[in-house]
């Protein structure tokens, strides 16, 4: 009979069960390798495996490329590769035997602004130096996906970055561009060694006016990620473009980043694109993504508000989380959910001085329902605190809502309302009231928000990873008061 010879190292991408009724597990091995480029240990190992059968296997009937996951990881848990000598017949279970398998843990790669792409191997001691090159790298040859997830880990610095894909096509210029997905077990993290001390700066972005949206060229988006199940955590945003952070994928975690001053040229008068600080976009199969804890203010051109302007968060995807956020100075609105936005939950957030607070709404034949906006404060922003427009169902909530100082509180459609809305002025809520977000919205002692949170829906922490709640009740707002501050990282 003929068999096939193979050795699997890395991560496998392979989802379908494949059953393996005549494979046979001849040799596994482990190692943790200085470098992740010197294979050669690995292997000198398998081949010393083979011969000597010290770790001899013989397994029929295996079963799936998990279940030999499984029986390996057990005994690999501390190492950084796998190896196995596969037999099986050609045609038969595994096709290709240059599928890369997976790593026994999490799987770590550094960058650094004094890094370097062309000499780093993304190891502490040789950084990388630019994101999209780290993105290029994982998952190849040498660079495995970790079977415990993979973590990129950014060090204090300035990044400054222009665009570097799609870069005349209008509204679709990139200047960082994440493409690498992980799974649910096993997700891709790109993290900032401190909160905000990797600092990432788009330039070169340019609009010509009254030309419309095919006049733009550069870097409309400071970072685009395409890959599902990312997190996106703890990066200080700016840029000369029209969107801070663009997620096309699903699953994925924008958590507790800076994104500001995103000046968003054109937006109100005359360019036709969207505007945001974070824009989940209406990829028609992105659903479930999240944005938590993060600061976003000065986004647009703040005198020109208006409807269509710079968002803080733009929702346009099914489902998914925002909570946490603190939102203000926006062109536009703070919260924007439109065209395939439905089933989020809106929590905990701090929003105010923008064109309007929230507005939960669909498009395009799809209908907003089944979302939840509770525990938030939507304070003195020039239209509406709490609206809906478009097309939405009849079983949105709207819940233990603190709005005052907006043009009207609430805009809701004929038939929908909402429950305990609390009408405090903003100086009696937060600890420091300034419009111009030069305040401290930490809550005083005797804010009606302290306490006064719906339980229906909870959060373990607040905007600074601080534990919900203090005393068995939760606080309104993206501050839990008397909360202390979590060590980071606390994702």
């Amino acid at each position: 009979m003929h068999y096939l010879f193979g050795l699997l190292i890395g991560r496998s991408p392979l989802t379908r069960a494949e059953r393996c009724a005549h494979t046979k597990l001849v040799a596994w091995g482990c190692e943790q390798p200085s470098r992740r480029d010197n294979m050669r240990k690995l292997f000198l190992l398998l081949f010393l495996v083979a011969l000597t059968s010290a770790k001899m296997v013989l397994r029929e009937n295996v079963g799936t490329l998990d279940d030999l996951r499984a029986i390996l990881l057990a005994s690999c848990q501390n190492a950084s590769y796998l190896g196995m000598l596969i037999v099986s017949k050609p045609g038969q279970c595994i096709r290709s035997v240059s599928e890369r398998f997976g790593s026994a843990g999490t799987s770590d790669y550094y960058l650094s602004a004094s890094g370097s792409d062309g000499m780093g191997d993304g190891t502490q001691s040789k950084p990388w130096a630019t994101i999209n090159y780290a993105n290029s790298k994982l998952g190849s040859r040498g660079y495995p996906l970790g079977v415990g997830g993979t973590v990129v880990h950014v060090a204090d610095g300035i990044y400054n970055v222009t665009c570097s894909a799609n870069c005349t096509a209008g509204y679709g210029g990139e200047a960082i561009r994440t493409t690498v997905s992980g799974d649910a077990s096993a997700r891709v993290r790109w993290i900032s060694d401190n909160r905000w001390g990797a600092h990432i700066v788009s330039s070169g972005y340019t609009w010509t006016p009254g030309k419309g949206i095919g006049a733009a060229n550069g870097a409309a988006s400071t970072w685009s990620n395409a890959g599902d199940y990312v997190d996106i955590i703890g990066f200080d945003i700016t840029g000369d473009g029209q969107i801070g952070i663009k997620n096309d994928g699903s699953y994925v975690r924008t958590l507790s980043n800076h994104i500001h001053n995103i000046t968003a040229p054109g937006a109100c008068e005359g360019f036709s694109g969207g505007s945001a600080g974070i824009d989940d976009t209406d990829n028609s199969s992105g659903r479930n993504n999240d944005a938590i804890g993060n600061w976003i203010h000065d986004i647009g051109n703040l005198k020109h508000p208006c409807a269509s302007g710079g968002h803080g968060l733009y929702q346009a995807a099914y489902g998914g989380k925002l909570q946490n956020n603190l939102i203000y100075r926006v062109q536009g609105y703070g919260v924007h959910m439109w065209h395939r936005a439905t089933n989020i939950s809106v929590t905990f957030n701090t929003v105010f001085q923008g064109y309007g607070g929230i507005v939960v709404g669909g498009s395009g034949g799809s209908k907003n329902d089944f979302t939840a906006v509770s525990n938030n404060i939507f304070v003195n922003n020039l239209t509406s605190g709490i609206s809906e427009e478009g097309s939405v169902g009849d079983h949105n909530t709207y819940a233990n809502n603190i709005t005052s100082g907006n043009d009207n509180n609430l805009s809701l459609v004929s038939g929908h309302s909402a429950i305990r809305t609390i009408n405090a002025a903003a100086s009696t809520v937060f600890l420091n009231w300034q419009l111009d977000g030069s305040g401290n919205y930490h809550l005083k002692e005797t804010s009606p928000a302290i306490d006064a949170a719906s339980s229906a829906y909870t959060v373990g922490t607040d905007f600074d990873g601080g534990v919900r709640p203090v005393n068995g009740l939760y606080d309104i707002g993206c501050y839990e008061y008397k909360s202390a501050p979590a060590k980071w990282p606390w994702w």
